[in-house]
């Protein structure tokens, strides 16, 4: 019985780091765009109001950064996206509130140093079943229509 007990807890642990060290590369999905950062800023901003999204606001951190001071970056844009709809869903209920972190949702459009143009966002799909509930019913929906809004962009 010692000895089961033992696996057991050993078994626990090797599981448990396992999933420690996976969860940073499952919670941010990256993918190759087709396009170059403006071209795929643009499509977005094309495609997001399709779906019933808005973009309030494109972070220009390249160019933030750089009228601070800190040259050199490559293209990086951040696009916040909000649908009302969900949002009011998950912001109405006291219980889900602490989501709210997460909101709104967010896609970056990057250039690396050779020059590919990718594109990185959360994964919305597992944060939703980790969460459960109306928030996972809710990121459920918001996975799916960020897949059409990114559709001929990205590889």
């Amino acid at each position: 019985m010692v000895a089961f007990i033992v696996g057991f807890v050993i078994g626990l642990a090797v599981m448990g780091f396992i999933m420690w060290k996976m969860m940073p590369g499952m919670m941010i999905v990256t993918k190759k765009s087709k396009l170059s950062v403006d071209e795929a800023v643009e499509k977005i901003q094309q495609e997001a109001p399709n779906v019933g999204w808005s973009i309030p606001h494109i972070y220009d951190m390249d160019g933030t950064l750089s009228d601070k001071g800190y040259k050199g970056l490559k293209k990086i844009k951040i696009l916040s996206l909000c649908k009302p709809e969900y949002a009011y869903t998950i912001l109405s209920r006291e219980s889900d509130r602490k989501v709210s972190a997460a909101m709104p949702c967010r896609i970056a459009v990057y250039e690396d140093d050779m020059g590919r143009v990718y594109i990185s966002k959360f994964n919305i799909k597992l944060m939703g079943r980790m969460f459960g509930g109306v928030v996972g019913d809710v990121m459920a929906k918001v996975a799916q229509e960020e897949e059409a809004i990114l559709k001929g962009i990205v590889s």
